[in-house]
């Protein structure tokens, strides 16, 4: 088995590896990816707005984690926070079918909602609602039987962090329950709104931490990131289905046959 340090170096090595393959293969098929200044001017231009808010977006949802974890280690102590790191990682792969099928229902929202075929998108949005929620439960569900044992993978003293890996776990189911809201306002020209309503919520939660941590300790942390998702998750879905006309969430499955095509913009 390897140690910490031969994994990430090996972890570093095949990212590289695939980085120099993926380099290889598109030069061979003549793509133009190396950069160009001479487009630039003309391009930022024209994207250059839009793309701020994007990135701004891409920023918050690193932010948010990552931040809980740093600030754990900066409030407590190395242990806590490395069960926290484990916990909140474990919980992540919840989310790993949603993030696959957002990528791809991506281009086909922006296609739809953009040609007013409503009806199509609200369609699109509820399969991926669907879709990641049902695997998500699964997980969830592995979670509350056997959380225990999975945080101990990680060491013995691991396995007394369940209580931080459900809650943190249940924040992200509650992703999954509101579907891809996030992608379907980024794709809709509602990237500021993202940006203010979720990051805001998030950024609330992150100063709520700094005076929970010091008294409830982990648990505490995982707390209130849970809240504050539900919190944040909730406000962009409800902004999704008043202001865009898109129900991202399990329930937007009935609003199908209701959705009516609008202008094309």
């Amino acid at each position: 088995m390897l140690s910490g340090p031969d994994a990430l170096t090996l972890s570093a090595a095949l990212l590289m590896g695939t980085l120099a393959l993926q380099m290889y293969v598109a030069q061979r098929r003549r793509y133009a990816i190396m950069p160009r200044r001479r487009p630039v001017p003309a391009h930022w231009r024209k994207w250059g707005s839009l793309s701020t808010w994007l990135l701004l977006g891409a920023l918050i949802e690193t932010f948010t984690l990552n931040a809980d974890v740093i600030l754990v280690g900066l409030m407590l102590d190395l242990e806590s926070s490395g069960l926290y790191f484990n916990a909140f990682r474990t919980a992540g792969l919840m989310t790993l079918f949603t993030f696959a099928i957002e990528l791809v229902i991506a281009p086909m929202v922006a296609e739809h909602f953009h040609a007013g075929d409503m009806r199509k998108a609200q369609a699109i949005t509820a399969l991926c609602a669907w879709a990641g929620f049902l695997f998500s439960l699964v997980i969830f569900s592995l979670f509350l039987v056997s959380g225990d044992f999975i945080l101990s993978l990680f060491g013995p003293s691991y396995s007394q962090g369940v209580l931080v890996l459900l809650l943190l776990a249940f924040g992200l189911l509650f992703d999954a329950i509101t579907g891809p809201s996030k992608i379907v306002m980024m794709m809709t020209g509602h990237e500021r709104a993202y940006v203010a309503l979720f990051g805001g919520i998030m950024g609330v939660g992150f100063l709520v931490q700094i005076i929970v941590i010091p008294i409830w300790g982990v648990v505490g942390a995982a707390a209130v990131n849970m809240g504050s998702r539900i919190l944040a998750q909730m406000a962009i879905a409800l902004y999704c289905r008043l202001r865009i006309g898109l129900d991202t969430s399990l329930l937007g499955v009935f609003a199908i046959q209701s959705a009516k095509d609008a202008p094309a913009t």
